[in-house]
């Protein structure tokens, strides 16, 4: 039985932590500590000289990112539950909102955990090789990105730029080409060293137009498929489930994708839906015939994005690769 609803407000170097309590006597609730690991014991020293059993807790804290890393690795060793949410989720929750310190912060965090307390499903951090790829894949992304400028220039200077400089920017290239490489190859090594994450892979490899990079994506942001139940709500976390809007008799707008969403896995999965409509006969049909029919081409992609979700989705949960139905189609 949870009776204990604990709200942080999480920063680089403090967290802000309270106690929920509808008098709202925050003094007596409140507690400002480092966010390292001496603030940590702190806390739970806290807890304790409160008397609250650890089993009765549920911590709330806004998704940061890095900074509440170690804060939650640490609520996991005292086998407390907690739920990391998304900040823009815990502003809109809060109505009329006058007045901001990291105090009042903590406590809104602590209401918001006291309302939903029904409703939370409890956080759990991924696996330490989940951990490492996923700051792979980012340093892999800021690669990529600055491969794409050097590109550009490139091809707008090769006839107005020195020798010299169009020389660096190549020899920068072939630079950042190696350090892609090399990174690839550390993920796959990661990968192939568990043997849950290894089966994944091999299973959503096997789906045309999915490589590595959704591959790996998709098992990072559903934590190996545990983190969501079935490929539509995953589809919305990616932006590609469309949204109708309707309100009485005047609002009848068509279906539309939402831009709340996580647009790098979108265009990541772009690249797949892409790859897939040239070389996966099936899709490739099914994106002909609905251009055909005058369908638009963003529209038919979307669709072909669902697909591929709705794909990786099935040979995970069946634990057999992709069988090419279409692969006799002309």
């Amino acid at each position: 039985m949870k009776e204990h609803f604990i709200g942080i407000d999480i920063s680089k170097k403090t967290l802000d932590i309270c106690i929920y309590n509808a008098v709202h006597n925050l003094p007596e609730n409140y507690l400002c500590i480092a966010n390292n690991l001496t603030g940590f014991k702190q806390f739970s020293k806290w807890l304790k000289s409160k008397k609250v059993d650890f089993s009765s807790v549920v911590v709330c804290m806004e998704h940061t990112g890095i900074y509440n890393l170690d804060i939650s690795l640490f609520l996991e060793e005292l086998s407390i539950d907690y739920v990391a949410v998304s900040g823009l989720v815990i502003r809109r929750s809060l109505g009329f909102a006058r007045g901001k310190t990291d105090m009042l912060d903590a406590y809104r965090i602590s209401r918001y955990c006291y309302l939903l307390r029904d409703e939370h499903v409890y956080t759990r951090q991924k696996s330490k090789n989940l951990l490492r790829i996923r700051e792979l894949i980012s340093e892999r992304r800021n690669y990529i990105k600055r491969s794409v400028q050097i590109k550009g220039y490139l091809t707008e200077y090769k006839n107005k730029k020195d020798e010299s400089s169009l020389s660096r920017y190549k020899t920068e290239l072939d630079l950042i080409s190696s350090f892609v490489k090399d990174i690839e190859k550390e993920i796959l090594s990661l990968v192939s060293a568990d043997s849950c994450l290894q089966s994944s892979y091999t299973l959503l490899t096997s789906i045309v137009g999915v490589s590595l990079v959704n591959a790996v994506n998709i098992i990072l942001y559903t934590n190996n498929f545990t983190s969501f139940n079935n490929a539509r709500s995953y589809a919305c976390y990616c932006g590609v489930a469309p949204f109708g809007r309707q309100s009485g008799t005047s609002i009848h707008s068509a279906p539309r994708v939402s831009k709340q969403c996580n647009h790098l896995l979108k265009a990541e999965l772009s690249q797949a839906a892409l790859s897939a409509s040239r070389f996966d006969a099936e899709i490739r049909l099914y994106y002909q015939r609905k251009i055909a029919a005058g369908k638009h081409h963003g529209s038919v992609m979307n669709a072909i994005k669902f697909k591929l979700i709705c794909r990786m989705f099935a040979v995970i949960k069946r634990g057999s690769p992709f069988v090419k139905l279409g692969g006799f189609a002309s």
